[in-house]
């Protein structure tokens, strides 16, 4: 009868916590995305001191484009380097992503997805945005950022 019962304990327990993990992976996962979506709104806003917000100082950003002909175009910024490119006057920037994956562990996340970008409300680009992420004093920051370009082939 005693292991009938420490098994009902550890059932009760198991059922018990595993909606309460997934609604706290619910909840961290949403609170990653509104941290990706605070930086696309920064930058889409050429608003720097909402990127500097969004990010942590030293983070890096790469972007690799795919062109049709020659060699691939890779450019790497440092953290100055990225807010004073994305921020800067220019035509309007807009974009989506889509088929995000998020994972988390601890205090560091990754954001992977589909994105397609528009310049003055016309398609430009598309490619995969993956971000590294760390939770600071109970806020998720970006702090590495990596983007695929594509001028082709694009949904």
């Amino acid at each position: 009868m005693r292991a009938l019962s420490t098994y009902s304990l550890l059932l009760v327990s198991a059922l018990l916590w595993s909606p309460l993990h997934a609604q706290q992976a619910n909840v961290e996962e949403s609170a990653v995305l509104a941290a990706v979506d605070r930086l696309y709104a920064a930058i889409f806003a050429r608003d720097r001191n909402a990127m500097m917000a969004a990010t942590v100082p030293g983070s890096l950003n790469f972007s690799i484009a795919d062109p049709v002909t020659g060699p691939q175009d890779i450019i790497i910024h440092n953290y100055t380097q990225s807010v004073n490119t994305l921020t800067l006057p220019g035509p309007e920037m807009s974009g989506e992503y889509k088929n995000s994956i998020v994972l988390i562990e601890g205090n560091i996340a990754v954001f992977w997805a589909d994105y397609n970008f528009y310049l003055n409300g016309e398609f430009n680009h598309c490619g995969v945005d993956s971000f590294q992420l760390l939770k600071r004093d109970n806020q998720w920051l970006v702090t590495n950022m990596s983007s695929t370009r594509r001028y082709q082939d694009c949904e």
